[in-house]
């Protein structure tokens, strides 16, 4: 009996420890939590109304605020094209002391700006600009047939080939005054030995009037005595020499004034001169 009695006692004993530790198992809320959790609600709540409420107001001010802001930008835009068409309007003495003061890359910047630029830079005179802004670099002596404006433009005005435009051609060819990447010079130039199977029927001495190079395309830089001319220099060459003969023979033999009325009028018009006897008298001639 005792036995039994301890065994169910010890039954009771465990019974009510395992409920002691799922009651302490079980989470309980605290008043904090709870007033935060109310609290949240409420604000959502409160979001949603408002914003029920406030959407059309900040619709409104938006379009005020665009309505107001654009005549501002429609002003500043025209106040920007103002600047730009008052520059031409300065004395071509005093934009000329400007330009001659600025670096050769920024001459060919201005340059290519617009046509006015263009035309005003690249005129015959602004060539007292492209002297000074050469000279200020230290360059060497333009060539003759050459501008000065191609000059710079060969020196400082980029990097591309004067061909097919690629970029980061170093090399600048005096010769034939161009930059052009290997593979252009492979395909456009010709040499002088090939020259009589390219272009049959033309004349040597074209090529005496033409620049060259002693550099070919598949010398890998490496000067020869060979000369290589420029494809499109030749063709330029040989239309300009056509259009010349062509007008040669097109204009009548050099004739005497006299002789030149003389078939216009007639056989028998005589000039006229001033005698002590008359005026406008016929000069009698044997």
């Amino acid at each position: 009996m005792p036995d039994a009695q301890q065994s169910s006692s010890s039954g009771v004993r465990r019974s009510t420890r395992t409920r002691t530790i799922r009651l302490a198992t079980v989470p309980q809320s605290k008043p904090e939590e709870m007033a935060d959790v109310e609290s949240s609600e409420l604000s959502e709540l409160s979001d949603e109304e408002s914003s029920d409420f406030d959407e059309p107001a900040h619709r409104g001010k938006r379009a005020n605020l665009e309505v107001e802001l654009s005549p501002k930008k429609r002003v500043v835009s025209a106040r920007r094209k103002k600047t730009l068409s008052l520059l031409p309007t300065v004395p071509f003495d005093v934009l000329m002391e400007v330009l001659a003061r600025l670096r050769v890359a920024d001459i060919i910047a201005l340059s290519r700006i617009s046509k006015e630029f263009r035309g005003l830079i690249l005129s015959k005179r602004s060539i007292s600009v492209w002297k000074a802004a050469l000279a200020a670099e230290w360059c060497l002596e333009c060539p003759a047939d050459l501008s000065e404006s191609e000059y710079a433009v060969l020196l400082f005005g980029g990097t591309n080939c004067y061909n097919c435009g690629t970029k980061g051609i170093q090399r600048i060819d005096f010769g034939l005054r161009r930059r052009l990447c290997v593979r252009c010079m492979n395909f456009k130039l010709v040499s002088e030995k090939r020259f009589d199977m390219l272009f049959p029927g033309s004349d040597h001495m074209l090529l005496e009037l033409i620049p060259y190079t002693h550099i070919g395309g598949y010398s890998h830089g490496q000067s020869s005595n060979g000369r290589f001319f420029y494809r499109d220099d030749i063709v330029k060459t040989q239309n300009t020499s056509r259009h010349w003969n062509m007008q040669r023979m097109r204009r009548p033999p050099p004739m005497s004034f006299t002789k030149h009325r003389e078939t216009e009028r007639g056989p028998s018009f005589r000039p006229f001169v001033n005698t002590k006897l008359g005026l406008n008298t016929p000069l009698t001639g044997r």
